[in-house]
């Protein structure tokens, strides 16, 4: 950063929820009650449970969740929010985004699970994914060979939304956060028992000034469309705290407003999610 803001960024667009697009696997089996579909659901309490087979390319155990699009699509990043069986040791737990065309299999960008973190959001070079070409989530883990699960709680890869206007106010790192829902137990005598924690969540607000009303139409309205009703990954600081990523979901929105110097608009959105 140069100016002491915070530029941060959006991913909610999904090439894996395309319509008219199935959603496929290889070299691995779904777990009874843990569907494929549940890995891009947007929803933060269900998950993709995969037991992976040995194979894959190159060699290694691996798993793959796949796509052919309806018509050509670009993509430009990866969010995940996964857990293999073990933890991650460096280079041997990986996700990578390949585009498949023809016989040919190119990896588009590597996630290292023990490095970027259980949960993350990348973005690479774009890259325009035809009609007849397949699109590949590749989960290796070169510790394990055999039937080991994966739970792929969330993963998406599509475009990105990155924010032209940075915030230096407001701003709540999600790492520095510790905001618990828990219960305490306390015994007829008074005596403290233990304290439950029931679960963890972080908040904060986008908020946004001196927007061009191109912004807002083309690229604020549909994420408002989708943060109506469903989660994405948000990244606060993608040029200096990449690794700080959750998956948040909409608590308020505002209607984007006209500010001075005309025409530029306001936008605002209190958010709540989860980290890894």
């Amino acid at each position: 950063m140069t100016d002491n803001m915070t530029y941060g960024r959006v991913l909610y667009d999904n090439a894996f929820n395309d319509a008219g697009v199935s959603l496929l696997i290889n070299l691995c089996t779904e777990v009874s009650g843990f569907p494929r579909e549940y890995a891009v659901d947007w929803r933060d309490f269900t998950f993709f449970r995969a037991e992976t087979v040995t194979g894959g390319t190159p060699a290694g155990t691996a798993l793959w969740l796949y796509m052919q699009p309806s018509a050509d699509r670009i993509i430009d990043s990866i969010g995940w929010w996964v857990k293999p069986t073990y933890e991650p040791a460096s280079g041997r737990q990986l996700v990578q985004v390949v585009h498949n065309y023809g016989a040919t299999y190119e990896p588009l960008y590597t996630v290292d699970l023990y490095s970027d973190g259980l949960m993350g959001l990348k973005t690479f070079t774009p890259r325009t994914i035809g009609a007849s070409d397949y699109l590949i989530a590749v989960m290796y883990n070169y510790e394990l060979f055999g039937s080991y699960p994966w739970d792929v709680r969330a993963i998406a890869i599509g475009n990105h939304v990155q924010f032209p206007i940075g915030q230096h106010v407001g701003i709540a790192p999600p790492a520095f956060q510790r905001q618990a829902m828990a219960a305490s137990n306390v015994s007829v005598e008074g005596s403290h028992l233990g304290r439950d924690v029931l679960g963890h969540t972080v908040s904060g607000t986008i908020d946004l000034e001196y927007l061009r009303e191109s912004f807002v139409d083309d690229e604020w309205v549909p994420f408002l469309e989708h943060a109506r009703t469903k989660p994405f990954f948000y990244q606060w600081d993608a040029d200096d705290h990449e690794l700080d990523c959750v998956i948040a979901q909409a608590t308020d929105i505002e209607p984007a407003s006209n500010t001075m110097p005309n025409p530029r608009m306001t936008a605002r959105m209190a958010w709540r999610g989860l980290r890894k």
